[in-house]
């Protein structure tokens, strides 16, 4: 049965005023290289800030124009701002948080607008969608990865789920790559070398094939030393040997047919390491710190100095028995990661607008093993193993009838998915002495996602325009899980885990499940005039439920019901002094039903992961303002504030089911409260060259890598002090990063550019992770500098 309501429309002022505040207050200092710095080539007769295109309403338009809160970066932005991978990009958005997943770096957990993904499982979806090129990528496997011949970047604000669908009841992230131009033979050559050995090598060819085709290839090696040293065996942690490929081609048949098909390949490489920060005596005098007595000294060398660890190199998982991995001999921590991407994109020109078909297949196959606790006792391991597809298939119609009256899109998506998310855990307890045996978690997916969504804007008058939208989607989800204990000597089954499973059949448990919704938007917009936009609007995202992928018992069994969010907003877009100062503000509030939490607990002696509900509501405000102070000269800044709280938490802590964790003050992990972003870019000729100069820093406030509170840990047997210790290890401090980049570019062909990142050398824990008895972390890099060199032609 399908059950939705469309709700009511109950704009709220959402604190517009203190939002105008807070964004003027910033016009005063000095400020991130947004978009909002771009000028063309060819400026406007006023001399005024340039025209910025977004797509968030599937057709390109003005920023300025667009009812809808997005933060933009084009690719020469990203260039000088120094920015190299997607968690730059996200460091200069209002209101976004990402950090790396706990077992793959190359997966980002993104935060955005009170919704988050904070775990990265197979069988969770994210509740920020990322499209690259038009398709949906449904897992964030490699998207933490380096930035080659990019466009542009959008993050789009609130739910979105009218136009791009489920799992987009955060915003949406929208990634361009360069089409290749049928104008010329051009590319470009890039050498950067930097400190850590840091060297990265990029190289574009566009090459047109005569007048209606044109195929462009670009390809970028980044490789570099770790910083995070072994205090024993002198192994280097945190290093990078990523490699990315991508050729496009463009064949136009015809004046209104484009054909554009791609091949991309991504190559992530690293020894992740992680310290030891804690390490709990336990309940019954069980935990880590009786086990292994040296960890006290272990956590104290760890804190003394912020790049070392000792992590151990003993082989805990068996070496056959169909166990994913043969481990290095020199370290037992590595990501590996691969992705294959293949588009194609048919778009046709009509009389009344565009049909455009886009295709995509992804394929991940991702391993890691990571010595969780980061530390020389053999506390706790894991091995992860993915080997996941995708195919998506879309057909969307947009255009203008009636005289341009009224502007329509509407259209059909059709994505499957399969394959396997696998892990084996070693956990050293009392219950497993010499960690006898491993806990394999073992999921097999296939899922199809069918969507049908139209959205229209009607032009009242001149100035007064009315949009609303309606989408319904549909998911089909199966699951077989095969959850056991294995000896860890030789890989043999020992028993089953779920209930009524046994080992004669491997464990196997199935299951299928349909989660239906339908999502809106209903909204006005005022143009006051030219340069001055206001609107409002009542949005409805759906994040699609799932199954349990890492849980054993009865308690836990039930499927995570699907993240429906219904968000009020209101903003203003302007443009002063003949268009060079620019000013975006948007404040909104939302109630989240059903937030997916996901959370590791131990249950009858096994550490286990479990996604439960929750519901939530947030008050924010996003301000964005740009300068321009002076041809060349440009001045940015933005800040967000988020006020988030639960108003309803019923899960699991400990073997307890229906704990009220609101009332026990459950914390909300990944959401800083705060953030803000200044930057201030200037470029000048200065006769026999072109110098550009950047500036840029970004703050963001604490926040928790952890929910439990000091009652929840309360209710699994741990001391005043070890709660205090928890509480510390398991909140990011605030803290600010400086960046800058200066360039001499000699004609319009070479550039010489000197570099620096993190150049305070300010140190966080970026991610911390509580596993019932003890924490580790991982921080942020540290201060980073180092010389570019380019060739174009």
């Amino acid at each position: 049965m399908i059950r939705f309501g469309v709700g009511y429309l109950n704009l709220v002022g959402c604190g517009l005023a203190t939002a105008s505040v807070l964004a003027m207050g910033m016009a005063g200092l000095t400020a991130p290289a947004f978009a909002q710095t771009s000028e063309p080539a060819a400026e406007e007769d006023t001399g005024g800030l340039g025209e910025i295109t977004v797509t968030a309403r599937k057709v390109s338009e003005n920023l300025q124009d667009v009812p809808v809160a997005v933060t933009t970066f084009s690719g020469d932005d990203l260039k000088v701002q120094g920015a190299t991978n997607f968690r730059d990009v996200a460091a200069f958005t209002p209101g976004f948080v990402t950090r790396e997943a706990a077992g793959n770096s190359s997966a980002p957990l993104l935060a955005l607008r009170g919704q988050f993904q904070n775990d990265n499982l197979a069988t969770l979806d994210p509740s920020v969608g990322t499209y690259v090129d038009g398709a949906y990528w449904a897992r964030a496997y490699g998207l933490n990865g380096d930035l080659l011949d990019i466009q542009s970047v959008q993050i789009l604000k609130g739910p979105q789920g009218t136009l791009f669908g489920r799992n987009t009841t955060g915003g949406a992230l929208v990634i361009q790559t360069n089409d290749p131009s049928t104008d010329r033979i051009s590319g470009s050559l890039q050498a950067t070398y930097g400190r850590f050995d840091e060297r990265v090598g990029t190289a574009v060819l566009n090459l047109p094939l005569g007048e209606k085709a044109a195929i462009r290839g670009a390809i970028q090696i980044n490789k570099r030393d770790g910083f995070l040293i072994d205090r024993v065996s002198g192994v280097d942690y945190n290093n990078r040997d990523n490699i990315t490929g991508r050729v496009k081609l463009l064949v136009k048949p015809t004046d209104t047919l484009k054909i554009t098909l791609s091949g991309e390949y991504f190559r992530f490489k690293q020894n992740p390491g992680r310290i030891l920060r804690v390490a709990l005596p336990g309940g019954a005098g069980t935990g880590p710190a009786v086990r292994y007595p040296s960890t006290a000294a272990e956590i104290a060398a760890n804190l003394s100095n912020v790049d070392t660890t000792t992590l151990s190199v003993a082989p805990f998982f068996p070496q056959a028995a169909g166990l994913p991995f043969t481990f290095p001999n020199t370290t037992i921590n590595f990501n590996d990661v691969k992705t294959r991407t293949f588009g194609a994109i048919f778009a046709l020109d009509t009389g009344f607008g565009e049909v455009k078909w886009t295709n995509n297949y992804r394929k991940i196959r991702a391993g890691s093993v990571i010595n969780l606790a980061g530390s020389a006792s053999p506390i706790a391991v894991t091995s992860l193993d993915q080997n996941l597809r995708q195919y998506s298939s879309e057909l969307q119609m947009t255009g203008k009838f009636f005289d341009d009256k009224l502007d329509l899109a509407f259209g059909a998506v059709y994505l499957h998915e399969d394959g396997f998310d696998r892990s084996f855990s070693f956990s050293n307890v009392a219950s497993n002495p010499g960690g006898a045996t491993v806990t394999r978690f073992f999921g097999t997916i296939e899922n199809d996602s069918l969507g049908f969504y139209g959205q229209a804007s009607y032009h009242l008058t001149d100035k007064l325009t009315a949009t609303g939208g309606l989408r319904y989607s549909i998911d089909d989800k199966g699951i077989e899980t095969r959850t056991g204990v294995l000896l860890r000597g030789n890989g043999a089954l020992v028993s089953c885990i779920t209930p009524n499973r046994s080992v004669a059949i491997d464990c196997r448990d199935q299951r299928s499940d349909t989660f239906k919704a339908i999502s809106y938007t209903a909204g006005l917009d005022y143009q006051i005039s030219d340069d001055f936009l206001i609107y409002a609007k009542q949005s409805r995202g759906f994040r699609s439920g799932g199954q349990q992928l890492r849980s054993t018992s009865t308690v836990d069994t039930a499927p995570f019901r699907p993240e429906i969010v219904n968000e009020q907003e209101i903003g203003i877009k302007a443009e002063f002094m003949d268009r060079r100062v620019r000013l975006n503000v948007a404040g909104y509030h939302n109630t989240i039903g059903n937030a997916q939490r996901s959370v590791i607990t131990r249950i009858a002696g096994i550490t286990q992961t479990i996604v439960e509900n929750a519901n939530l509501r947030n008050y924010g405000v996003e301000a964005e303002l740009t300068v321009k102070v002076a041809d060349g000269f440009i001045l940015s800044a933005s800040g967000s504030h988020n006020d988030v709280d639960y108003t309803k938490y019923i899960g699991v802590v400990g073997a307890t089911t229906g704990v009220d964790k609101a009332a026990l003050g459950a914390r909300i992990d990944g959401l800083a409260k705060d953030q803000f972003t200044l930057a201030a870019n200037y470029s000048r000729d200065i006769g026999f060259g072109k110098l550009g100069l950047n500036v840029n820093y970004s703050w963001v406030g604490k926040y928790d890598t952890s929910a439990e509170s000091a009652q929840t840990l309360a209710l699994v047997g741990n001391n005043a002090a070890a709660q205090a210790a928890i509480l510390a290890a398991t909140q990011k401090a605030p803290g600010g990063f400086v960046g800058a980049r200066a360039s001499l570019g000699f004609g319009e062909n070479f550039e010489i550019a000197v570099f620096g990142r993190n150049i305070f050398d300010k140190r966080v824990f970026t991610h911390s992770l509580l596993v019932t008895d003890y924490v580790s972390s991982i921080r942020n890099d540290p201060a980073t500098y180092g010389v570019t060199g380019t060739v174009k032609f």
